[in-house]
Parts: structure tokens; sequence; C-alpha cells
């Protein structure tokens, strides 16, 4: 079906309309290399199948849909018949997808997901299939699935050489990863959402549920007060003024290449400690001289700091006091001992805010934490002009350094293979062949100092 690479133009139809039956597909089995894939030759079946997709083109043109996807059924049924003679044909296999996203734009509200889970398997068995990685990109894209589009439009521009595709993709590419660079900042209206405002329930006043506090800036910075006097006798806090100022330099450009964080003025202070680890709190940074020794380069430490400011841009602790807050109150309105004194109630929220972040940087984030500190991290350090795949690069090198007794960073950051693939996996939608900085002569010579 060579003769409809470029029909992705038609594309711009997206229609709604009702969702057509699915039958199962034929499998798909590529070629061993030397085997020749061309036999039994399906040549005949596939032209047919063109003629009945050039028909459903015409048709989606004339925007009659009903048409084109009567003409679309037929080339459905000729391109499975077409692999089922031949599972090796990879014209067929990618005909097949390409049909599944027509069908999606003729208004089956199914074909889109049809097209991506078919051409997925193709890709994944076939990795040159390049316009199969075409139609999988703007199948993705029409279920707004950013990421995935990103990628296979990536992959598909190694291995298209045609004017139209490169043109059509790199398009389709560019406009996804504009929004995926703009807008991953999700807690920005956070302050004036429902998660934000602590509640109880009134058994005294017929259950009526009552707003006790509202988290502001202002009160997660008491809340991050309330910790570090906790923390405050463990700490040795360093007097190397070089230092500070030079952390506090990459903190302060940190935040202002992603504004529209929470609105803290960060201090940073270095703690004397062989510990590998860090720690942000609203308006507070603490950096141990154990992390910048074991750090290589200026960008490892660079998404290091990313990921913990990450955790205040998501407002972890505050999240975590709400979640602890609204169970207690359950529990106290089963009891029927919903009355609490008034007059000492921010203290008393404080107090428990407090001690569940102390709880969370004891203990570590849960998993959906961490993966959205990665991710907000990631950005954080991209948007400051540094590689953001010096993360995962830490992640391993700390872990391979002791396996068996990791260090504090990750005690409470536990590197799991998982975790490590899904940031992998985040990292590829970023333009990482741009040029981004990696050390600094400064660094250099802090690292040097510190020895």
């Amino acid at each position: 079906m060579a003769r409809v690479r470029n029909a992705s133009i038609l594309a711009s139809f997206l229609l709604v309309g009702t969702a057509t039956a699915s039958p199962a597909q034929p499998p798909f089995k590529p070629a061993k290399a030397g085997v020749d894939a061309s036999k039994p030759d399906v040549l005949p079946i596939l032209k047919l199948t063109q003629v009945s997709f050039d028909a459903a083109l015409a048709a989606l043109t004339r925007q009659d849909n009903r048409a084109a996807r009567d003409h679309l059924r037929k080339a459905r049924e000729q391109a499975e018949k077409a692999l089922k003679t031949n599972p090796a044909s990879r014209d067929a296999a990618v005909g097949l997808g390409m049909i599944f996203f027509y069908e999606g734009v003729a208004g089956d509200r199914r074909g889109y997901e049809r097209a991506s889970d078919w051409l997925q398997k193709v890709v994944n068995a076939d990795p040159d299939a390049g316009q199969g990685y075409q139609y999988l990109a703007h199948a993705y894209g029409r279920q707004n699935r950013m990421h995935e589009t990103i990628v296979n439009a990536s992959l598909a521009l190694t291995l298209l050489t045609d004017t139209a595709s490169i043109r059509d993709l790199t398009q389709l590419k560019n406009g996804f990863q504009d929004v995926f660079l703009k807008n991953w900042y999700e807690y920005g209206q956070y302050y004036e959402s429902p998660a934000a405002k602590l509640t109880r329930i009134n058994a005294q006043n017929n259950y009526a549920i009552e707003l006790v506090a509202q988290i502001t800036p202002q009160f997660e910075q008491d809340l991050a007060a309330k910790g570090l006097q906790a923390l405050g006798p463990t700490l040795q806090i360093s007097q190397d003024a070089p230092t500070k100022q030079y952390l506090q330099k990459l903190v302060d450009k940190l935040l202002a290449k992603s504004p529209g964080g929470p609105p803290f003025t960060y201090t940073v202070d270095v703690v004397e400690s062989p510990a590998v680890n860090a720690m942000a709190f609203p308006g507070r940074i603490l950096v141990n001289t154990g992390l910048i020794r074991f750090c290589e380069s200026e960008a490892e430490l660079i998404t290091v700091l990313s990921h913990e400011i990450a955790h205040v841009y998501a407002h972890h602790s505050a999240r975590a006091l709400q979640s602890n807050w609204q169970k207690q109150q359950v529990a106290a309105t089963i009891l029927q001992a919903a009355n609490i004194n008034n007059s000492n109630l921010k203290e008393q929220l404080i107090t428990l805010g407090a001690s569940v972040g102390l709880e969370l940087l004891a203990r570590g984030y849960s998993r959906n934490e961490e993966k959205e500190a990665d991710k907000y991290g990631t950005h954080l350090a991209f948007n400051a002009g540094y590689n953001p795949t010096l993360m995962t690069k830490f992640f391993l090198r700390l872990y391979e350094a002791n396996p068996r007794q990791p260090f504090k960073w990750l005690s409470t950051h536990p590197p799991t293979t998982e975790r490590i693939e899904y940031t992998t996996a985040y990292l590829e939608a970023f333009p990482l062949e741009q040029e981004m900085q990696l050390d600094s002569q400064e660094f250099k010579d802090l690292k040097a100092r510190l020895k």
C-alpha cells in the first residue's frame, strides 16, 4: 500500500460515530534474516486492498463517512486475507493498521485504539517498519497520548526518507512536544483546589462538613519550620560560604527557569555529612557534603536537587497531611469524637503535618510520589538547561556503589528496575538531541576543594 504513504493528510477529519466490532487479527510474523518475505506473493490481494482503500479516502474527502466505512471494511477483509496468506508481509500488516486508523477517522470510536494496539505489535515485531511508526504516532495522537505520540514520531523520522512524511511527522512531533514541555506541571491551582482544604464532619451539627483549615504557602512553610526544628539537633550545618553560594545559585537557576510552582524563596544550607543525601522543604534545602562528593558532574547534582524540589512542587507533605487528617476525622466521627478544641487547632495541624512530613523523610515516599518527583525533576533540570538523563545515571551509579547496603538517599528513594525503566522511557519524549549542559568548571573546582 505504498501509494497511500501520505494519506495521513486526510486525518484532519476527527469524527464521532458508532463503534464497529473488531474481529481477531491474523498474526504478523516477520521473516527471519535471509528468508524471502515476498513469498507467498500477496501483491494481487494488496492491489484489491488499495482500490478499496482509495475509495474510502475519496469518500472521506466528500465527508461521506458511511461509504468510507463500507470501503474500509472491504479493505480490512482483503488486508487480513493477505496477512493470512503471507504472515511475513509488512505491507499487509502496516496496511491493516492504516485501515484501522481511517476507520477511526470515519467515525468508529474504537478505530484509533485498534490501530495503536495492532501497530504497536507490528513495530515491536518489525522495528524497521517506518510507516508503521508513522501511523502509530498518529493513532496515539488522536487518543491524546502525548508521550507515545512523540516517541513513535521520533522513531518514524529515523526510518522514513520521503519529504512529505518527514514534514508530516515533524509537525506532529513538534506540536505534541511543545505541549509536553510546557504543560507538565499539574498543581498550579493547588491552593484553590479541594485537596488544599482540611475539613471535618461535625456530628453535633447534623454531620455538616466544616472547613477546618486551608493549606496556603504560609501553612506549608510553618510545616517546614516545625519539621526543621525537630531535625535541627541532628544536623551539623557547614559554615562553608563558597559551597553554600554555589548551591544557592544552582537552586535559584532551577526555580527561575520553571516559574509557576509554589511561591517559596529557598535558602540552601550545607550539611556536614558523608551521607549521599539532600532534602527540600518549602523555603529551605539541605544538601549533604557527601552528595556533592559523590556526584560526578554538575548535571548529576542538578538532577538530585531537581528531584527534591519536585517533592515540594507536588506538595507531597501537605497532601499527605490532608490524607492523614481526613482518615483521622472519619475515625473520630465514627467514635462520636469530632469535638476538637478550636483554640489551638492550627498548632495541632502543624504538629500533625510536621510528624507526617518527618515520617515521609524517614520511611521514604510512595511509588507514585517518587514517580511524580522523578517526572517533575526531569522538567526542572531540562528547563534550566541541563541534560535530565543524568538522573537515571545517578540512580544506577549510587546503587552499584553499594547494592547490599544502599546509601541513605537510596534507602528512601529505592532505585527499582521499574522506576529506572519508567524514568528512562519518560525521558524519550524530551528533545535530547539539543545541546545541554553537563558540567562546569565551578563544580570541578568545588569537588577538588572538598576532597
